[in-house]
């Protein structure tokens, strides 16, 4: 399984767990040290392990929570509003796969 969630996290799999990945982008220009003469200046992409879930509803359970201990929320319309985005993400994707488009 491979499946993405929004452009920064996706849902992988082996035979035994659900995985919650974080895509993290490194920028080799701001590395001390760095010579643009000597080195490579292309932004490096990798994926990051998250979490290791026992199935889909607990990884997404998982990135919800975990959204909204990262968001910077100061009252409780806006830890809601955290949650609704979320909800709309996944219907989102819902709406992408049965639909076609």
């Amino acid at each position: 399984m491979n499946i993405e969630i929004n452009a920064d996290y996706r849902l992988t799999s082996d035979p035994l767990n659900i995985f919650v990945m974080y895509r993290k982008v490194s920028d080799p220009t701001k590395r001390p040290g760095f010579d643009a003469s000597k080195h490579d200046t292309t932004p490096k992409e990798t994926w990051v392990t998250l979490a290791n879930c026992r199935d889909v509803a607990h990884a997404l359970n998982w990135y919800v929570d975990h959204r909204v201990k990262t968001s910077e929320a100061t009252t409780l319309v806006e830890l809601r509003d955290v949650i609704v985005e979320f909800q709309n993400e996944i219907a989102s994707l819902y709406r992408t796969r049965t639909t076609g488009s």
